[in-house]
């Protein structure tokens, strides 16, 4: 059972007041909405990217952080449209067929996906560190019969692909075409059409374009089946002001990294999407090396940067990072995991610049990244406001929606919302009502001062404790107060007498002496007896993160069975 009360109480009429007075939300109903709004396209993902290229044809588009490699806006246009119709004539793929992409952070990347996009192709992402079986796996499940990667993933991929399909087309960056093995060079594909290269027709923006995968809020990784139009409603959201403020491009052009993986969805509309989008120049890291990112940083000086708590944390605190180079930021947006105001202040204090905005928001692979974001620069812990055409409620566990305040189950609804998890309905129908609501198994409140959406766990997170329901996320935020704890995260261990007891994993700093002793000393004065750390404190090299900057707490829980 879902708690019906939250940290705030709000009658009726104080709701009514927030309603009336509210200047950046509405709430109607008991659902949370928006006041601004977006005219969205009907086209596909490719004709929105490339809508205002004429503005920056001959401006950089993306670059190599690691090896240089550069194009231009026109010259990536030209090699993405080559690339998805000479993929369709040498691979036979036809419009709605898939394509795998097992590829790092590279230029080549959006040649791939938007080539592919633009001849009517669906790709599915996976990251280039799955083992064979992993992608033998999502290979199978999407049904791919072509694959883009790198020469040093070839083998992998190719095994993998044989074992799943008996084979199939494979595309390599920097390989050379042989068609003997049914090898193809990237450059080959992208440089010219080939004889007999019809240019496909323009997609229908209600068709599949990407495959990505997701846990979901429970079980196994999912297929999410996102639409031409999920896409282009995502990236224009994302375009308005409020949201990502823009600046008028002229003879000035925003420069950003592509550090988060742009196989995940926050990396593919926030990095990749927007920015082609806006015309700004991205530099890809084909992986996190500290030095390589700290000299890429340093000589690029990115003015717009999408982080995930760890990488904001390497750059607010690594000596490798100059305060010169940082100074240059202007923008920063935080996804995957909660932000904390003391890593936002020490963000700011090392730039040197008191108006660097820093935004934090909230978003699943199922909404297409962006579902919500903070109206203004981050001011405290909560995730901000629905984005534009974007409607949020928090439910019980009858699915009423909640007054503010209370506390449930977040849902969303927009046009970014996927369409639905591949060959899969069963799990589609357990989180998309009939009414188009997306059930996130985020748990969290309203607040009736300002609309704000708080978090509070993820529902499959929830420790339950002789029934009291005990928030890992917010004893996590309370160890990393102590001093000398670099990392925590927060699980519940099976217990007989109490069903689970919360046990922490911690990660301590350089020279730390923190003992177990001082860390539940200072979790007793904190918090309730229910929520104590009775389950025990290990000290461990590394909390176990997904590409994204999510804790992996399964895999936390395996090492506690054993």
């Amino acid at each position: 059972m879902l708690l019906r009360r939250g940290p705030h109480s709000c009658n009726l009429r104080n709701i009514r007041s927030c309603s009336d007075n509210g200047k950046n939300f509405k709430f109607e109903s008991n659902i949370l909405k928006s006041v601004t709004a977006v005219d969205i396209p009907r086209v596909d993902v490719s004709s929105l990217i490339w809508r205002n290229i004429k503005n920056w044809e001959l401006k950089p588009a993306l670059t190599c952080g690691e090896t240089g490699r550069s194009y231009s806006y026109g010259q990536l246009q030209r090699s993405s449209e080559n690339f998805g119709t000479n993929l369709r004539v040498i691979s036979g793929l036809r419009e709605g067929e898939k394509l795998g992409l097992v590829l790092p952070n590279i230029p080549e990347f959006a040649t791939a996906f938007y080539g592919a996009a633009s001849a009517g192709l669906i790709s599915t992402l996976a990251n280039p560190i799955y083992t064979k079986d992993e992608l033998a796996k999502q290979f199978v499940d999407t049904e791919v019969s072509a694959v883009v990667t790198t020469q040093s993933l070839l083998p992998k991929v190719r095994s993998a692909l044989k074992s799943s399909l008996g084979g199939g087309c494979i595309i390599v960056v920097d390989g050379k075409t042989d068609k003997k093995q049914n090898v193809y060079g990237f450059q080959d594909l992208a440089q010219k059409k080939y004889k007999g290269a019809d240019t496909p027709k323009k997609p229908d923006p209600e068709a599949p374009v990407v495959i990505p995968y997701s846990s979901g809020t429970t079980g196994l990784p999912k297929g999410v089946v996102l639409t031409h139009g999920n896409l282009v409603a995502a990236i224009s959201i994302a375009d308005h002001p409020d949201v990502i403020p823009q600046k008028s491009i002229g003879s000035f052009q925003e420069v950003t990294l592509a550090a988060v993986p742009l196989f995940h969805i926050y990396g593919l509309v926030n990095i990749l999407g927007l920015s082609l989008f806006r015309g700004y120049y991205i530099v890809t890291l084909p992986n996190f090396e500290p030095k390589l990112f700290a000299n890429t940083f340093s000589k690029h000086k990115p003015s717009y940067m999408c982080f995930v708590p760890p990488l904001m944390s390497f750059v607010a605190s690594s000596p490798l990072i100059t305060r010169k180079a940082l100074s240059h930021l202007t923008f920063a947006a935080n996804a995957a995991a909660p932000l904390s105001k003391q890593l936002v202040n020490q963000l700011k204090a090392k730039s040197g610049n008191s108006k660097l905005i820093v935004k934090n928001g909230f978003g699943m692979t199922e909404t297409s990244a962006l579902a919500t974001i903070t109206p203004g620069s981050f001011q405290k812990e909560t995730v901000g406001l629905p984005g534009p055409n974007t409607e949020v409620k928090v439910v019980d566990d009858q699915g009423l929606a909640l007054p503010m305040g209370q506390v449930g189950e977040l849902c969303v609804r927009g046009p970014q919302v996927m369409k639905g998890y591949l060959n899969n309905e069963k799990a589609t129908t357990e989180v998309i009502s009939e009414d188009d609501w997306l059930a996130t198994g985020d748990i969290g409140y309203i607040d009736p001062e300002d609309g704000h959406i708080n978090l509070v766990d993820r529902k499959k997170d929830l420790i339950k404790v002789k029934g009291f329901q005990v928030s890992p996320t917010e004893l996590e935020l309370l160890l990393l107060e102590i001093d000398g704890v670099a990392d925590a995260a927060v699980i519940g261990v099976p217990n007989q007498t109490s069903g689970e007891l919360p046990k922490a994993f911690i990660v301590k700093k350089a020279d730390s002496n923190v003992t177990e002793q001082d860390v539940i000393k200072f979790v007793e004065q904190k918090v309730a007896p229910f929520k104590q750390l009775k389950g025990g404190v290990m000290f461990v090299s590394e909390i176990p993160k997904s590409a994204a900057g999510k804790t992996l707490k399964t895999l936390l829980a395996d090492n506690e069975l054993k």
